[in-house]
């Protein structure tokens, strides 16, 4: 399963990366929804970035499931497709970016894919052994 982080507060600048601002009261709803939708889907880990949104988007569902995210940072996207690749098996969760995300979906051999910059809407699931990937949109404002 693969989502981009939810809503940031607004007025930060996506250019300016010192700048880690958090969820807005949106996204915070956001990441509850997800953590609603996914909590029964036998999640065994979740792998997040170094970046405040993506760790407060995962902590709903993460708190919910017991579990300790894995933070790996976002210029690693090839180091997170690699432990993927070695994880034993079950479903994990990845919450990443409008370029994380696609970038791993085509390193697992998926189809192209592009999230619009204000898109924070669609969760992947991304079947390994079908090489399916489903699209789904979980919530609009």
């Amino acid at each position: 399963m693969l989502v981009r982080h939810a809503e940031r507060e607004d007025g930060q600048s996506l250019m300016d990366v010192s700048v880690d601002p958090s969820l807005s009261s949106v996204g915070r709803a956001r990441a509850e929804k997800i953590a609603e939708l996914l909590r029964e889907s036998e999640i065994s880990a979740i792998f997040t970035t170094e970046y405040r949104r993506t760790q407060e988007t995962a902590e709903p569902l993460a708190r919910v499931l017991k579990l300790t995210p894995v933070v790996v940072p976002a210029s690693r996207t090839d180091t997170l497709v690699r432990k993927l690749k070695r994880w034993p098996s079950g479903t994990v969760l990845v919450v990443g970016h409008t370029d994380t995300v696609p970038q791993i979906i085509r390193s697992f051999g998926g189809p192209a894919v592009q999230i619009e910059a204000g898109e924070y809407d669609s969760l992947f699931s991304l079947d390994l052994s079908a090489r399916h990937l489903f699209r789904i949109r979980h919530w609009s404002r």
